[in-house]
């Protein structure tokens, strides 16, 4: 994993890295610029891009976007995979990123994709206007996997309008305010039931990362965990796939 050393942008609660940097990261730099701060830091998110594109083919011999498109085909043969470009420019974004979780304390609190257009609205902003954002599907593959820790845990729960993540410091962890105001915590009711899977090395996990709530636990041992992986969404035409992270 070179390439992730000699490029990775930490996470922001940084118990990680990534390459290329993470949506969040990118929208908290945004946030927190001027115009031409954003228009300064959106130009080298896209040299970065570029790069990141052409890294593989060029250092690998391996063509990344190809090879995950072709296995998309098999599912769902009849719409072509894309990645998607902003609009009226000819930059991409990219179509999945590589995580590293730190060993004993990377992870990922409990989160949804429809939550995060919330949190991150100027990033899906530019999003919506090509992708049906709502409902996104995610996906990763296991590249190095802990030696313990690092399940991805799903909750039967769906997301709905309404619902608040509540923080740690307010209630505990995994708690979500409903629309009727009550509070519930999702690994500890019995109402609600939850699934861990602990992928191997080489294996895709595909799920509904924008509607179901999940988190990615604890790494624990002397090995980080390392992914590759992203979103899926159908174009606002319903004619492609696209990939995008």
């Amino acid at each position: 994993m070179l390439v992730l050393e000699e490029k990775a942008t930490p996470l922001l609660n940084r118990t990680g890295d990534s390459y290329p940097i993470t949506m969040p990261s990118l929208s908290k730099e945004l946030e927190n610029s001027d115009a031409k701060g954003k228009e300064e830091k959106l130009a080298k998110y896209y040299h970065l891009v570029n790069d990141y594109h052409q890294i593989f083919p060029s250092r690998f011999g391996v063509d990344l976007f190809a090879k995950i498109s072709a296995f998309f085909l098999l599912i769902e043969p009849a719409l072509p995979i894309t990645r998607i470009n902003e609009p009226d420019r000819s930059n991409n974004y990219p179509f999945g990123s590589f995580r590293r979780l730190y060993k004993e304390v990377g992870g990922f609190d409990l989160h949804c994709g429809n939550d995060l257009q919330r949190q991150f609205e100027l990033f899906y902003r530019e999003l919506s206007h090509q992708v049906e954002i709502k409902n996104q599907v995610s996906y990763f593959i296991v590249l190095q996997q802990a030696e313990e820790g690092g399940e991805l845990t799903t909750y039967s729960l769906p997301w709905e309008e309404g619902q608040i993540k509540m923080g740690p410091n307010e209630v505990g962890e995994d708690c979500l305010k409903l629309p009727d105001g009550s509070i519930i915590n999702l690994h500890t009711d019995r109402r609600v039931g939850s699934e861990s899977v602990n992928p191997q090395p080489g294996d895709l996990i595909l799920f509904q990362g924008g509607q179901l709530w999940h988190r990615v636990e604890i790494v624990k041992g002397n090995q980080d965990r390392i992914t590759f992986g992203g979103f899926l969404g159908s174009s606002k035409a319903s004619e492609e796939i696209i990939l995008w992270t």
